[in-house]
């Protein structure tokens, strides 16, 4: 067969891992192009052959095996897989194989019992998905996705089409007889030690269209037992002929017309008994396809410069800059008497010439979600940061990183718009992105997680499933600064401990701040956002970008610690009660930490005139409550739903109020005021206190075009540190 039997000789160079299906003498009826699928090493900048492009492009029916691209299945998977209560894997295992599952997962950095409570079908999935993990490539289901997306963003009259849904792959999975699924633990156990070997000689073979290497590959540690040929005939004769049934008839019945693109796990695809020989015997032509370029399937990344796209140039530009600061939490309840006694001038100054007052927000209120929805526009719903922390599917919590956001930040519209950006610490950020300027990712200053927060909250609310893994960052190393030559300089901040402003630490050597309130943990918030504001400004001095864009953290810490002292002490447990005394002094150390991040914004406001655009904003608010036996202050109602805005710049009507202004709204108006498109996706619009001050462009459909270029290189080093945070506090197990 094409790319099967002919393959056995040298490999023709050009080939790739496509293949054309048609009619026998059909030249002008349907065709299907087959695109095979390996685990790849990465997959952030994914970008195909040209000969694949086109025969994506000239389809009207995009074909997948199952809907898992499409819909979330983690809970259709668990709702499958788990065991009833007092069963476990162990009592259906044989002793040998289930220790030799425990030495898989532990080579992977799984805990001990990780899959304990599930079918061992699921863990036979597992072993493979450790072994991804472990070596920093992704599942084969990527390739599906990416193109699922592509569809969705490019081309929204394809027919998307899963064969089979969720449900019923995993339906099938269960109900295979308890022997056989032992047997796919042995067949899986015994190419777990080979995959250190095979998993990049196999994406290799893959990107020059090897097929007869791939099948060897593929089965690299099988034996010939009666068990492995059952396993083959179950799992991949029988889905391999289910595929080609489907195909064969949607070419016999050359309805609906058009080509039709069908990506294909190569597991299926190629051999003796895959998908491709199983056409070739049913009598239609099967035709390796060739490179366009004589290059390989998956072509090299683009160069780091992005080009302008023509859509987003500004009609016309004003004169200045735009500078976003984000205050974690700061709320008007303290912030307005404080303005009334005059102790927060920066901000007086921004509320006395521009516009001022709420942000409204969103539930439920996590941090991220938040400030991804500050940054892209969008609801989370859209951008894909949900929350913390999500479990994939192998139910191990992971945190949400930056390759987990779908829609485009601003800093990347600027880039691509040939505008230059400085992002300095943003949640979400790591692993950092390739822009037009600099990125200081959320990890080269690890304060992110390590303080209260609503992430025990989050740990319920976003992760389904029993809390039982250690939690992982699911995502190959990277540095944790775009350019990596920043590293040196982030460094430096980190070690300079000499005073920003005249404001002293309000913690260190006070008296009457309890002992569990923990003042070494609040004057680390405090030495914190002085570097995180010491990096910014020498990324100013040195850039002075057209959009600067700096997260600041530690009101939100502070004030989950002390913001018992705004509240009755009858509010709280016995525990958690202050004296009088104590009240008065806790208080003041808060009104004092806003005092002091005050003058870093002033710091920073200092570098911009009349003609820049100033946003100063927080997430959400804060209420009393009691949460993790040491905290008094929350954020999980109504009561604290609203943050805060402070803007100013031209077109920004002075005295105007921000009430009724959303978080989903901050993109667009900075949009709007450069004078760049806006979206047709946004789920939010201009503020009405802004009347922009440049011509409008037409609207463009979406931003969500191009590819996010990603680096990948060294790890960050602020994994663990964060994970010992998040564990130390009981936020995750």
């Amino acid at each position: 067969m094409p790319g099967c039997d002919r393959a056995t000789e040298a490999p023709d160079v050009g080939r790739i891992a496509l293949w054309q299906i048609s009619q026998p003498g059909a030249s002008d009826g349907p065709r299907a192009h087959v695109l095979t699928t390996v685990a790849l090493h990465d997959t952030n900048t994914l970008r195909f052959d040209p000969a694949i492009e086109a025969a994506f492009s000239g389809s009207r029916r995009l074909v997948l095996p199952n809907e898992s691209a499409l819909d979330p299945t983690l809970f259709v998977i668990l709702t499958k897989a788990l065991l009833e209560e007092g069963d476990s894997l162990s009592r259906r295992l044989p002793p040998d194989v289930h220790a030799a599952y425990t030495a898989s997962i532990g080579r992977a950095g799984f805990p001990p019992g990780t899959g304990e409570q599930t079918a061992p079908w699921f863990a036979a999935l597992v072993i493979a998905g450790a072994d991804y993990k472990r070596l920093g490539f992704v599942d084969p289901g990527d390739v599906e996705s990416y193109f699922v997306q592509r569809a969705a963003l490019e081309r929204p009259s394809i027919e998307v089409v899963p064969l089979e849904s969720s449900a019923e792959r995993y339906d099938r999975y269960a109900a295979l007889p308890p022997d056989l699924q032992v047997d796919m633990m042995r067949v899986a156990l015994g190419r777990a030690p080979h995959s250190d070997e095979v998993l990049p000689a196999l994406e290799a073979a893959w990107r020059r269209g090897d097929a007869t290497a791939i099948e060897a590959l593929l089965t690299r540690g099988d034996d010939d037992s009666p068990a492995t040929r059952r396993v083959r005939e179950t799992n991949v004769a029988a889905e391999a002929e289910r595929l080609a049934t489907a195909l064969r008839r949607s070419l016999e019945a050359g309805a609906p017309p058009g080509d039709s693109f069908w990506i294909v796990p190569s597991e299926l695809a190629v051999g003796e008994g895959g998908l491709l020989a199983r056409l070739e015997a049913a009598g239609l032509a099967v035709e390796q396809q060739r490179s366009a370029t004589g290059g390989e399937t998956l072509q090299p990344p683009p160069t780091l410069a992005v080009p302008a796209l023509p859509a987003a140039q500004p009609v016309e530009a004003p004169g200045g800059r735009v500078l976003v600061v984000g205050i974690d939490g700061a709320t008007l309840r303290v912030i307005e008497p404080l303005l009334e006694r005059g102790r927060l001038p920066a901000l007086a100054s921004l509320a006395a010439s521009g516009a001022s007052g709420p942000l409204r927000s969103h539930k439920p209120i996590h941090s991220p979600r938040i400030w991804g929805s500050i940054a892209t526009g969008t609801t989370p719903e859209h951008h894909g940061i949900r929350g913390f922390t999500f479990r994939d599917e192998a139910g191990t919590q992971q945190l949400y990183l930056s390759h987990h956001r779908k829609a485009h930040a601003i800093w990347n519209v600027f880039s691509e718009a040939g505008l230059t950006v400085g992002v300095v610490n943003w949640w979400n950020t790591w692993p950092p992105e390739v822009v037009r300027g600099t990125m200081i990712s959320d990890h080269a200053v690890p304060t992110r997680l390590d303080d209260p927060d609503a992430v025990a909250a989050a740990a319920s609310d976003d992760a389904a499933g029993p809390k039982t893994a250690k939690p992982r960052l699911d995502v190959a190393p990277g540095t944790t600064t775009y350019p990596v030559e920043w590293a040196d300089r982030v460094a430096a901040a980190l070690d300079e401990r000499s005073a920003l402003t005249a404001i002293e630490d309000p913690f260190l050597g006070v008296v009457g701040i309890p002992h569990f309130m923990q003042r070494e943990k609040l004057s680390k918030r405090f030495r914190d956002d002085a570097t995180i504001t010491r990096i910014a400004l020498e990324l100013d001095r040195s850039e002075s970008p057209d959009l600067l864009m700096v997260f600041l953290p530690g009101i939100d810490r502070v004030s989950h610690r002390l913001w018992g002292a705004l509240e009755p002490a009858e509010r709280y447990g016995e525990g958690l009660q202050l004296t009088e005394s104590q009240r008065g002094v806790v208080r003041t150390a808060l009104e004092r930490y806003y005092e002091y991040t005050d003058a870093l914004i002033g710091l920073l406001l200092a570098r911009y005139g009349p003609d820049d655009l100033e946003l100063v904003l927080s997430d959400h608010g804060f209420e009393g409550g009691e949460d993790l036996a040491s905290l008094t202050g929350i954020h999980e109602t109504e009561a604290a739903l609203d943050g805060v805005l402070f803007a100013r710049g031209p077109g920004v009507e002075a005295g105007a109020s921000t009430r009724g202004t959303s978080v989903n709204d901050v993109t667009p108006t900075v949009l709007a005021w450069r004078g760049l498109a806006l979206a047709d996706d946004f789920d939010g619009r201009v503020a009405a206190f802004l009347t922009p001050p440049v011509e409008q462009p037409e609207r463009i459909a979406t931003y969500d075009v191009r590819e996010i270029e990603r680096l990948d290189a060294t790890a960050s080093g602020s994994e663990e540190e964060i994970m010992d945070r998040l564990r130390a506090l009981g936020y995750i197990e």
